[in-house]
């Protein structure tokens, strides 16, 4: 017994410091490129900002430059990849973007949806923790974080438009 209680509190701290509300994920980066709005109303309903990585891959190359639009529902941002961009967080209302580029005169489009970011790291930390508590545990740990809860943050992974 005296183990499990030493487990549960090792891995309640792993995860104490771990990020999964939108306070902690969304954050501009000084740095990055900001998105324009393209309607009056557009900047209402943003919960925040996070610095997303758009890079285009040719032939394994990831470093590949290229002269990009991107479009959301509201926002627009036209930049060379690779490039980091601040892009807007409507929390669970946020919408799929578009990405085209241009790359030898042929224009390349992809669509990215936006992900439950607060949710995917606690499955990650749960998997995590998991692995300290193991078997039933540890599996029913990681199903406990599954889901959505009020706050999370939801964004874009990086984003890699592929060209080969």
């Amino acid at each position: 017994m005296k183990t499990v209680s030493l487990t549960l509190l090792m891995a309640s701290l792993v995860c104490a410091g771990c990020a999964t509300t939108q306070d902690d994920i969304l954050k501009a980066k000084g740095s990055a490129q900001n998105v324009e709005f393209t309607s009056d109303g557009a900047q209402q309903g943003v919960v925040g900002f996070r610095a997303t990585n758009v890079r285009v891959s040719r032939g394994g190359n990831s470093r590949t430059a290229a002269a990009c639009d991107l479009t959301g529902d509201g926002f627009a941002a036209t930049f060379t990849a690779p490039a980091v961009l601040n892009l807007p967080s409507y929390g669970k209302q946020t919408k799929p973007i578009r990405v085209e580029c241009r790359v030898d005169d042929e224009l390349h489009v992809q669509t990215v949806e936006p992900r439950n970011i607060s949710a995917e790291n606690r499955r990650a930390n749960a998997v995590g923790a998991g692995v300290l508590v193991g078997g039933v545990l540890g599996g029913a740990l990681a199903g406990s974080v599954a889901g959505e809860k009020e706050g999370d943050a939801y964004s874009y992974k990086p984003i890699t438009l592929k060209v080969d």
